[in-house]
């Protein structure tokens, strides 16, 4: 079954953006090592190794209290890792609901990103840190 994302849930440092954001892309990758050996039959086999992800977020831009500049600028700042999580529906963590959840760091931050008469948008790239989880409950 198809899911459209009308509802989704995006927090950055406790701070809840969904009422802002209007696309969330979540990628995690792992390491591919090669362990192809001689002894193979001239097929290369593979292995697993470390982890990484990003997750990026576009929306439109605020900068009341509270809101997206006034949380993005001290973390980019601070140069330091953040918590986020990200789920499918604003409802509670289920097995139809997960929570991807973990630290990101703020590698790059445009807070005007506008023309004469346009919306500012913000697109905001972080590259996770550290162990992520998907929680179910």
């Amino acid at each position: 079954m198809a899911l459209v994302l009308t509802d989704a849930l995006l927090t950055v440092n406790s701070v809840n953006f969904s009422t802002f954001c209007r696309k969330v892309t979540g990628t995690f990758q792992i390491a591919d090592l090669d362990t192809t050996t001689f002894g193979g039959g001239g097929w290369k086999s593979r292995t697993g190794g470390l982890l990484e992800g990003t997750v990026t977020l576009e929306g439109l831009q605020s900068f009341a209290a509270s809101n997206i500049d006034a949380t993005l600028w001290p973390l980019f700042i601070a140069g330091v890792p953040f918590t986020i999580a990200i789920r499918p529906t604003s409802g509670g963590k289920t097995t139809t609901n997960p929570e991807y959840t973990g630290s990101a760091l703020l590698t790059a931050y445009t807070p005007l990103d506008a023309q004469v008469g346009d919306l500012d948008t913000v697109t905001i790239p972080m590259n996770t840190s550290g162990t992520w989880a998907r929680n179910t409950s």
